[in-house]
């Protein structure tokens, strides 16, 4: 175990035993691949309108789906404003 270091995971904060060398020169560390996946994650669960299940979406997904996205949402607020100032200027 020479030259490892004891980091936490950034996603779920779980101890990391990485080389000393990437841990100093890597920002982020992860205990797994499932970690590093939810840590990449920027969209957000959302209910779909035909079934009604749980259903993750990206925001590009959100923003082009034809419903709009929905209004709770950052996304949501953003293309909404968007929507205002397409609206002023035509």
């Amino acid at each position: 175990m020479k030259n490892l270091i004891c980091v936490p995971c950034d996603q779920c904060g779980k101890d990391v035993w990485k080389k000393k060398w990437d841990a100093e020169h890597y920002k982020n560390h992860f205990c797994s691949k499932e970690c590093f996946s939810n840590f990449r994650k920027v969209g957000q669960t959302i209910q779909c309108c035909n079934c009604g299940k749980e259903i993750y979406r990206n925001e590009m997904e959100i923003v082009k789906s034809k419903s709009g996205p929905p209004l709770n949402s950052v996304v949501g607020l953003f293309y909404l404003e968007g929507e205002k100032l397409n609206a002023r200027t035509n």
